[in-house]
């Protein structure tokens, strides 16, 4: 009996529909495996090699041109089908601790995207006794010896027994709950200029230019800064002056 063409592919065919579709995957991830490996033409592989290399983010303490060469360094030549993002993004977060977030996009057939974002400044931290003042982000991260235009944020008093470096974290969790404060003041648009802990149970501020501001570290801190901003609220409708708002007890004492 003579089969034509015809016939033998239609037969494939129903020979294949009646695989399991599980199977099926297999058998084209292998096909796929196997031509990448062994089938690919050599000018097909030569137009995967990367080329070039696009940086873009928020450059304000890590110097952009740096980024990019170090990406450059370590991507150009090399097949970006094989590359390791993973890997890639976790030596350039080793490489640059000021960068919090970053990202590696393939764009075929031969270039890389590279986006980053930057930690953002908080809060300014000096330690007890010494001249140098640091620029700190929300996790108390140190980013660098303070520097125009930045002198505008709230200085923090650092009384721990270690140092402070650039490049690391403020030591221990002295700055936790200080930075809680300062992320909710500016959340509620309450100038704070100065914040330091006094001991365990509370903690001085300076907000408005002078007037004293004590918080417990015993009570909620979001409540207390709630019933801060009101009791700003009716100093400024009544024009009063005030030097001293003390959050501490159940009830407000002010001066």
């Amino acid at each position: 009996m003579t089969y034509t063409r015809k016939y033998l592919l239609s037969n494939i065919r129903r020979k294949f529909s009646k695989l399991p579709p599980i199977f099926l995957g297999i058998i084209f991830v292998g096909f796929i495996l196997f031509f990448l490996r062994s089938s690919l033409p050599k000018k097909f592989l030569e137009n995967l090699v990367i080329k070039r290399v696009i940086v873009e983010g928020n450059a304000k303490f890590t110097d952009a041109k740096n980024i990019k060469t170090v990406v450059e360094a370590n991507v150009l030549g090399k097949n970006i089908v094989l590359l390791n993002k993973k890997e890639l993004i976790a030596m350039f977060l080793g490489t640059f601790p000021s960068i919090k977030v970053l990202s590696v996009k393939r764009v075929y057939p031969d270039s890389i995207y590279v986006n980053f974002v930057e930690r953002k400044e908080a809060a300014l931290v000096k330690k007890e006794g010494s001249e140098v003042t640091y620029l700190v982000d929300d996790e108390g991260f140190v980013l660098g010896e303070v520097k125009p235009p930045f002198l505008n944020l709230p200085l923090v008093l650092y009384r721990g027994d270690g140092d402070i470096t650039n490049g690391g974290f403020v030591p221990g969790n002295y700055l936790s709950v200080p930075l809680l404060i300062v992320k909710i003041m500016e959340e509620e648009d309450i100038n704070m200029t100065f914040l330091r802990i006094e001991n365990d149970s509370y903690v001085e501020a300076l907000i408005k230019g002078d007037i004293k501001v004590y918080i417990s570290l015993k009570k909620d801190v979001f409540s207390q800064i709630s019933l801060l901003k009101e009791v700003i609220k009716r100093q400024d409708q009544n024009e009063i002056v005030l030097k001293k708002i003390d959050l501490r007890y159940d009830n407000v004492v002010v001066e």
